[in-house]
């Protein structure tokens, strides 16, 4: 399964739906996570989005390559 992390859409969040310890959870049951790009206004760099084993990705191909969303 490939799944997309959404970004908030509320006006000056930009944090992301999940933590690397979600990522970590999906991962390890054998998902494929795409984030995109997490670490521009979020407290949670992309590295660590990376270290859990997501790919961080631009919005759009979170969302185009997915088959399921957080």
């Amino acid at each position: 399964m490939i799944v997309g992390v959404p970004t908030e859409v509320k006006e000056g969040e930009h944090r992301v739906a999940l933590t690397p310890d979600g990522v970590r959870e999906l991962v390890g049951h054998g998902s494929r996570v795409l984030v995109p790009g997490a670490g521009e206004g979020s407290s949670i760099g992309d590295d660590a989005y990376r270290t859990a084993g997501a790919d961080v990705v631009p919005l759009d191909d979170a969302w185009s390559a997915s088959n399921s969303r957080v």
